[in-house]
């Protein structure tokens, strides 16, 4: 009974460490290419080196992290043509999500589409940009959370943690809010009218519009 315990407190503890360094990474808190010292980070959350080779190696599987033998572990650079096949994956499972999510759309998932949508524009017509910006990638999220398909929910949350990362190491110009903010208008309004096709639809070209910023951005400062 004892050794299961042990375990059970050793498997917890890689897990909190695996959600902070992804959260750390995700928020560039941890650069690209910045070296993960097993010791440093041994120190860091006062755990032995089992449970950080462990969140190591799930980060690795997930694609933040890499690993070599010879020189160690290392936060994973993002390169331009993963954002491209991530935004390509992402146009196409985040358009089939919006259309589910209006399938099972309640009065209580509508008033939250639209508050959610409100404090976009208000934030953007504000000059609050990064503020809309988090609201707008809540605003997705919470379709995907709320679409009734549990399986296209566990392809599209990992695909949205790359996704808020390429967010944070990229800027969010005026420009775009407000081209993206035109989409989000015909996307809540297809919500409304309770049509999935169209917002699929709008949908696709919302994700393509996005995934043509983030690489014109990519080229540019990354």
């Amino acid at each position: 009974m004892s050794t299961i315990k042990t375990l059970e407190k050793k498997e917890l503890k890689s897990d909190d460490i695996y959600r902070q360094l992804k959260q750390m990474i995700i928020h560039n808190e941890l650069k690209q290419a910045s070296p993960l010292s097993e010791r440093k980070l041994s120190e860091m959350f006062s755990a032995s080196r089992t449970p950080i080779r462990e969140a190591l190696r799930r980060l690795h599987n997930d694609n933040f992290v890499e690993i070599t033998p010879e020189y160690g572990a290392f936060v994973a650079r993002v390169t331009y043509d993963q954002v491209s096949q991530i935004y390509d994956i992402r146009e196409m499972l985040e358009a089939l999500a919006v259309r589910v999510f209006i399938q099972s759309l309640t009065p209580a998932k509508l008033e939250t589409v639209n508050t959610m949508h409100t404090q976009i524009v208000s934030n953007i017509e504000a000059k609050k940009l990064k503020q809309a910006l988090e609201i707008d990638f809540h605003f997705h999220n919470y379709i995907i959370q709320e679409c009734n398909n549990d399986q296209l929910k566990k392809i599209l949350f990992p695909i949205f943690d790359q996704v808020e990362r390429i967010l944070n190491l990229t800027q969010y110009t005026d420009a775009w809010a407000h081209e993206s903010l035109k989409e989000h208008q015909l996307i809540v309004k297809c919500i409304n009218d309770n049509d999935g096709p169209a917002a699929e639809e709008v949908m696709r070209k919302h994700v393509r519009d996005s995934k043509k910023h983030q690489l014109e951005q990519w080229i540019r400062n990354i």
